[in-house]
């Protein structure tokens, strides 16, 4: 089994599994944890 960091792991439990809207996210949060409501 592969981990995941805890950022990715978040960011999929909110539906977000696009990997190029990942890589964006993370830079723009600096790779922090963040909170995404993907309804907007």
């Amino acid at each position: 089994m592969v981990e995941r960091p805890i950022s990715r792991q978040l960011l999929a439990a909110k539906g977000v599994t696009d990997e190029r809207v990942i890589e964006v996210i993370l830079h723009l949060t600096g790779r922090l944890p963040v909170l995404v409501d993907p309804s907007r």
